[in-house]
């Protein structure tokens, strides 16, 4: 069993990584297929450009991709972190997940992998044994010598944040920058999206919005529905100014 981590380890660092922060994926990359070996998805293979909404019929998705080996210590302790970020998104139509899991069988399975967090979540891919430049953790990672990555891929299939680091914090924070950004290009509306703070949903982060979001505080009852979702900036179900100190982040943040 040592012997065949050895090996899974020295030929799982043989390449740098393709893209970088800011760098768009090719369309010969995103036509790449992988294998599905666990989850509910109802497709075999995956690839890329199945997100891609300039040419799957304008369905814009936001990607977010783990990159795991089944010997790395630190992928196995975060597991149900990751999958508790990833249950807090699932839902938004716009927003995928994807574990690429390499040297599967070193030694889980990938269906005993899929069951170290929350079952059936989230879908997980094969990735290969880190000798195929085209595999996943070759394409995106962060740190050549760590096998737990995190890239995250917005909605135009540009690489907008890496990291090795599992913080919920920073991960969710970029989960809601890419989905605004979506949102505010208007490739990701379908009724229900708005942009976080955005609470007269004109599309525009600007003094407006602190003032329409503090009359929301002061006079709930004459609050929509719909600003009061995009004024509650940190998911609380509550209304105050906390929320405010956030939309007035999130506008110098624009600026």
């Amino acid at each position: 069993m040592l012997s065949i981590i050895f090996i899974s380890i020295s030929t799982s660092f043989l390449y740098s990584a393709e893209y970088d922060i800011g760098d768009i994926v090719s369309e010969s990359h995103q036509q790449i297929e992988y294998t599905f070996c666990y989850g509910d998805s109802s497709d075999t293979e995956l690839q890329l450009a199945h997100f891609n909404g300039e040419t799957n019929g304008g369905q814009y998705k936001i990607i977010w991709i783990e990159m795991a080996a089944t010997w790395w210590g630190s992928c196995i302790y975060t597991t149900g972190q990751v999958d508790e970020i990833y249950n807090q998104w699932q839902d938004n139509p716009h927003f995928v997940k994807v574990t690429a899991l390499k040297d599967i069988g070193s030694p889980y399975s990938c269906e005993d992998w899929g069951e170290l967090g929350l079952p059936g979540l989230p879908a997980i891919i094969d990735d290969g044994d880190g000798t195929d430049e085209t595999d996943l953790f070759n394409l995106f990672h962060t740190a050549q010598f760590s096998a737990h990555n995190h890239a995250f891929i917005n909605h135009n299939m540009v690489v907008y944040f890496k990291t090795t680091a599992t913080d919920s914090d920073e991960i969710n924070g970029v989960l809601e920058e890419m989905l605004n950004l979506c949102v505010l290009s208007g490739n990701c509306t379908d009724g229900s999206d708005c942009i976080s703070g955005d609470s007269n949903s004109d599309s525009i982060l600007n003094v407006l919005d602190v003032v329409t979001a503090v009359n929301c505080i002061l006079h709930p009852d004459e609050c929509t529905i719909s600003a009061i979702d995009c004024v509650d900036m940190n998911n609380d179900n509550v209304l105050n100014v906390l929320d405010i100190i956030q939309i007035v982040d999130a506008i110098l943040s624009t600026d």
